[in-house]
């Protein structure tokens, strides 16, 4: 059996206060009695070190809304509110909530817990329309995601052969078909380029450590590659803009590379072919923008000799995820190209979500900001840029990539927890599965049909 794929995590302290959703206030009412501190599971109430005697100010956000403290008051000094601040973070993807639960996740590798239970919509737009379905359960796990039953998450990336039948063997053992190179990587998420606007190498140099401890890759644009990330090249995959580039430095990029990324544009017809003539071993991934051609381009990437299919969508990620498999399916080839999502992944379910939905991987970039602490408040994507409030401009590398990695511990432990439920041992089994999903729209449809009988 193959070894056990097993990312070990350290306790990361965050360097600044994070986010709380909820207020807690201690009132004059305050006896000092610490009722308070035995009863909180979730350390929002403790003691003074400078004077036993008196309580310390609530660490807010460290409350779940429980209620327990507020319960166990003698004197009723205690309230919670809504801290104000908190609903303001974020954008329509990135909630303030998956914001919290990303710092929280990148400080301990631990999946995040609510005391006061889910409070949110059960339904909403995007991956929110979407629910796994554990309601057929071929045979899960004996003793959980961590037992003796050993279940994958590595995945192959890469153009495969559409059919082995087709390979022969010389007198020597030597297969006679060109069999293409693939990779395999021990955790279906990629690390894709980080969107800001200011000088981070010591940021993107913690991005780099943290996909080669892990077993995957960092997409860096070529403009930031620097010395640093010299000891990290073979867990990196460079992105190219193709028109900016002369023939030489096309040639210069491919020679030693195991993956390449280009952009998607009407000059990268005959690059594959040219390339592989320089490296034959290389991987060439295309990075194509959602929208509603989307399809088309995902042929025409393919009859062109693109390896790996890397579809970035925003507003309708899941849905163009959708349209290029089914397209690959449609052409009988999808299993001979590769697909990678990214965008508007943003939490640890949305990446058996895109599986499901027919990619075979995905990559991230805003969680692995929010790892280091970033509440996305834009002062960096401003003109001209302003002074990160989280010091992102130069946060210490090691301490970062343990953030990354503490982050990729907890997803992928959800990530086991979701297969294991199904029953799945292998979670390439899981591509295009739609059977193991729920959609808000087919069952609105279906209700509606019902009512109307």
């Amino acid at each position: 059996m193959a070894k056990k794929y097993v990312i070990h995590t350290q306790q990361t302290e965050n360097r600044f206060p994070p986010p709380g959703k909820y207020l807690v206030t201690r009132g004059d009412l305050c006896i000092n009695c610490g009722k308070c501190a035995v009863r909180c599971l979730y350390e929002v109430h403790r003691r003074s070190q400078a004077d036993y005697r008196k309580m310390d100010d609530p660490l807010s956000y460290n409350c779940k809304r429980c209620l327990s403290c507020i319960q166990g008051c003698p004197r009723e000094a205690l309230s919670i509110s809504l801290d104000q601040g908190f609903q303001k973070l974020g954008d329509s993807v990135f909630t303030p909530d998956i914001i919290a639960a990303i710092l929280k996740q990148a400080e301990s590798g631990q999946t995040p817990v609510s005391g006061g239970g889910y409070g949110g919509l059960f339904a909403g737009c995007g991956f929110d329309a979407m629910w796994t379905d554990m309601s057929e359960i071929v045979r899960p796990t004996r003793d959980g995601i961590h037992g003796r039953e050993y279940i994958s998450t590595a995945v192959n990336i890469g153009r495969k052969m559409l059919d082995v039948k087709e390979v022969t063997f010389d007198e020597e053992g030597n297969p006679r078909f060109n069999i293409p190179p693939t990779v395999e990587i021990d955790l279906p998420i990629l690390f894709d380029t980080i969107p800001l606007s200011m000088k981070n190498p010591n940021l993107l140099e913690a991005i780099c450590r943290a996909s080669s401890i892990l077993g995957t890759f960092a997409i860096v644009e070529r403009r930031n590659m620097n010395q640093a990330l010299s000891s990290y090249e073979s867990n990196i995959i460079e992105s190219l803009n193709v028109e900016d580039m002369s023939w030489k430095e096309l040639k210069e990029a491919a020679e030693g590379r195991s993956i390449l990324e280009v952009r998607y544009s009407s000059s990268v017809a005959a690059l594959p072919e040219a390339l592989k003539k320089v490296n034959p071993d290389l991987i060439v991934m295309a990075r194509l923008e959602e929208g509603e051609d989307t399809a088309d381009k995902t042929e025409e990437m393919y009859r062109n000799g693109i390896d790996v299919i890397h579809i970035r969508g925003e507003k309708n990620l899941p849905g163009t995820i959708s349209a290029a498999h089914r397209r690959l399916v449609a052409m009988r080839v999808r299993d001979t190209v590769s697909i990678v999502a990214s965008g508007a992944i943003a939490e640890a379910s949305h990446v058996p979500k895109s599986i499901i939905l027919g990619a075979d991987a995905v990559a991230i970039d805003i969680p692995l900001l929010l790892a280091a602490e970033c509440t996305l408040c834009g002062k960096c994507r401003r003109t001209p840029p302003g002074k990160c409030p989280k010091d992102l401009e130069d946060p210490d590398p090691r301490w970062a990539g343990l953030r990354i990695i503490n982050l990729m511990a907890a997803w992928h432990n959800q990530l086991l927890e979701i297969l294991g439920a199904m029953g799945m041992r292998e979670v390439e089994r899981l591509r295009g599965e739609v059977g193991r999903a729920m959609f808000k729209e087919q069952l609105d449809e279906e209700f509606n049909r019902r009512k109307q009988v």
